[in-house]
């Protein structure tokens, strides 16, 4: 007996559904997340920008660190009490610094996390050096970029700082700095593909929305002050 067409598109159709992977059955989810997810899941980071062993060293004055292995790109959180002035720098393995510097000649106490290896001038370093002046410990953790926290709809912080953070359809986020004097303020989105540079520019106080194209990656802080970011 022959089945008119619609019929077996219909039945083609219910046992394609029936075959289909659910959420419940443990299979991957295609679907994007939801541009108001905390931020990209740390496993995701790992995947694409791959993991080392954690590395802490405690030092004082001038010290050349060896990097972990596998560590081409990461984070760097560095602690740094004191008086005096401490910078943080990649270098190359000729020991020549690369790229800009992770912390730019700061006033002490400092206290914050960096990145190193998404920009091109900076990846695949080999050391990190770190310079005090300050006669008081240092201390430094290395740790791969899925190590980063995950960006709050609304995030309060002061200094330099790094988060997961995604983004499915392009929106406006507010910015909001306060520092004690005039100093750079920075907040780069860094995407699978591309970068985008949200603020950039010395300033004493700030409140502005910036528009944000969709992306799945990290925020990049850098700050001599207390910001704000709402999203």
């Amino acid at each position: 007996m022959r089945r008119p067409l619609t019929v077996l598109v219909a039945a083609a159709a219910a046992l394609t559904i029936a075959l289909a992977p659910t959420a419940a059955s443990g299979a991957p989810s295609s679907s994007a997340p939801s541009s108001a997810s905390p931020g990209v899941s740390a496993g995701d980071l790992k995947l694409r920008w791959g993991t080392f062993s954690t590395k802490k060293v405690t030092g004082k004055g001038t010290k050349v660190i060896k990097l972990p292995k596998g560590a081409k790109r990461g984070l760097v959180t560095l602690t740094a009490g004191g008086k005096g002035k401490v910078s943080v720098q990649v270098l190359k393995k000729n020991r020549k610094p690369q790229g800009k510097a992770l912390v730019a000649t700061q006033a002490l106490p400092y206290k914050g996390t960096t990145l190193f290896g998404l920009d091109l001038e900076q990846y695949d370093p080999t050391y990190l050096k770190v310079t005090s002046t300050s006669t008081k410990k240092w201390k430094v953790t290395i740790q791969p970029l899925h190590k980063a926290k995950a960006l709050k709809k609304t995030h309060k912080g002061s200094g330099d700082a790094v988060l997961r953070a995604s983004l499915t359809v392009p929106k406006s986020w507010s910015l909001s700095y306060k520092a004690k004097a005039k100093s750079r303020f920075a907040v780069r989105a860094f995407g699978l593909t591309y970068t985008q540079d949200l603020f950039d520019k010395k300033t004493k106080k700030l409140s502005k929305k910036v528009r944000v194209s969709s992306f799945s990656g990290l925020v990049s802080v850098r700050s001599q002050g207390d910001w704000k970011i709402k999203r």
